[in-house]
Parts: structure tokens; C-alpha cells; sequence
């Protein structure tokens, strides 16, 4: 059925402005499919994903993250006709802190960047926008599946870190009409706010076998980021039309511990 989840923190209370950068560090990457991404590196810092990649790009300012997962076709990401900087553009597949860089792109489109590769299904792509030299500023960062642009080509034989760094989740029936955040490793990255959702045509995979959830349906994935407080998620409210199960994990997909339910 519909449900519309709430984050927030138990004990509301006034707090300083949020940063509008979510997606600052590799591991808060921005999960994002065909489209276009308003974003900005103003603010941004630096993570070791940053500066152990110095050898697959230029080096700049510090960038922010997205991730996307491969279709089995071509990819182009790309700034162009959208950054009010000079942009450069790196890819990596692997887990933050092990990743292998696949290529990388500045000046593609004027100042701004394109690549394009051959991805393979299901494997997550992380993307580094960050600035040529100490550039900053906002951009657009658009996402086309099966796209032909005059970008950097990456070859369609790629570098893995090890075999276990690149996770492919396990086959499920009727993905075609699943949620987009179906599975662990699709889960939605959430910050305090409502919102509205579906678990009708979700399927099941292998983290949903845990003993911690007390629930035969098949559910959807999100996650959020500890503040250092305590933080609350409910579905309570008349937009919620089914009896729900909620459970908290932590860990990566295929090796969680599970919080509570």
C-alpha cells in the first residue's frame, strides 16, 4: 500500500540552518538515475576517496558525490551548459575507501565535463564533481542512459578493486515494476522531512530475511545519516493505508546488523 514516512529527531527543537550539501563525503553519495541534478560545491571538504584519486584527475577543490547503478548500456554524465565554474568530472566503481577510478573528464564541453562508459547491470557507479583547481561553484549535473555525446569514452573493460568490492544484488521477479529503492543496495538517502512512497510491486531480497523483522510482505529501503542525537522514523497518519513493520539497520547490504524492528 501508500505510506508516507516521517524523519526527524525525538524532541524537536530549533537548530542551526542544515548545510545544503548532503552528498559532501563518498559514502553520502546522491543516488540519481536519468535526469538532471542541481548542485554546488561551495562548502564542499575533502574526503581520503578525494585524495587517494589524484592519479585518475586533476587536482581541485573539493567535490561532491552521486552514485548510479548500470543499466547493461552506455551512460553519459555530464555538466554542460550548466556549471557557473570549470568543472571536472571522475568515475569509480567499488566501496568507498577501495575504489578503483575508471577515467575521469575536464573541459569536455567548454569548461565543462562529459563521460560516457559502458556499465554493466546493476553495479554502482560513483561520480566526483568537483572543481578545476580551487573553481567552485553550482552545476548541473545531467544523467542520460544510452546517451552518444562527443565525451570521454571509458572503455567497456574495466578495473574492479577485488570482485567482492563491486556487490550485484540478487535477481528478483517483477523488477520492472518494483520501486526504484526496492533493494539495500538501491536504498533512498533521506534527511529530516515527509515522504510519500509505495511498497506495492516491491520485491524481496536477501537482506530482508532477517529475524528482526517480524513481517511477511516485501518491503522498500532508505537511509539516513546519524546526527550524533537520537532520531525517530514513523508511519503514523492518515496517509498510511496498510498495517506497516519498520526496522533499522546498520552495516553494509549483505552484512547488517539489525537495531530493532
Amino acid at each position: 500500500g501508500n505510506f508516507r514516512l516521517q524523519v526527524g529527531p525525538v524532541v524537536p527543537s530549533p537548530s542551526p540552518t542544515p548545510s545544503l550539501i548532503t552528498n559532501d563525503g563518498c559514502a553520502a553519495a546522491q543516488r540519481v538515475t536519468s535526469g538532471t541534478y542541481m548542485g554546488s560545491t561551495v562548502g564542499a571538504t575533502s574526503d581520503e576517496n578525494e585524495s587517494s584519486s589524484s592519479s585518475c584527475l586533476l587536482v581541485g577543490s573539493p567535490g561532491v558525490w552521486y552514485s548510479v547503478l548500470g543499466t547493461g548500456g552506455s551512460i553519459n554524465v555530464n555538466t554542460c551548459g550548466t556549471s557557473s565554474f570549470d568543472t571536472v568530472l571522475a568515475l569509480f566503481v567499488g566501496n568507498c575507501g577501495n575504489l578503483a577510478c575508471l577515467g575521469s573528464n575536464d573541459d569536455g564541453c567548454g569548461l565543462s565535463s562529459s563521460l560516457s562508459w559502458s556499465s554493466e547491470s546493476q553495479v554502482e557507479y560513483r561520480i566526483l564533481v568537483r572543481g578545476f583547481g580551487s573553481s567552485v561553484g553550482t552545476f548541473g549535473l545531467e544523467v542520460a542512459s544510452n546517451a552518444t555525446t562527443n565525451a570521454t569514452a571509458i572503455p567497456t573493460s574495466i578495473p574492479t578493486p577485488t570482485p567482492s568490492t563491486v556487490p550485484t544484488p540478487t535477481p528478483t521477479t517483477n523488477a520492472t515494476n518494483a520501486p526504484p529503492n526496492d533493494a539495500c543496495i538501491a536504498a533512498r538517502r533521506v534527511t529530516f522531512g515527509s515522504y510519500t512512497a509505495t511498497n506495492a510491486g516491491a520485491t524481496s531480497d536477501e537482506n530482508e530475511s532477517s529475524s528482526c523483522i517480524n513481517a511477511t510482505s516485501r518491503g522498500v529501503w532508505y537511509s539516513v545519516l546519524g546526527t550524533g542525537a537520537s532520531i525517530t522514523v514513523n508511519t503514523c497518519g492518515n496517509r498510511t493505508d496498510f498495517d506497516t513493520v519498520v526496522a533499522v539497520f546498520v552495516g553494509n547490504c549483505g552484512n547488517l546488523s539489525c537495531l530493532g524492528s
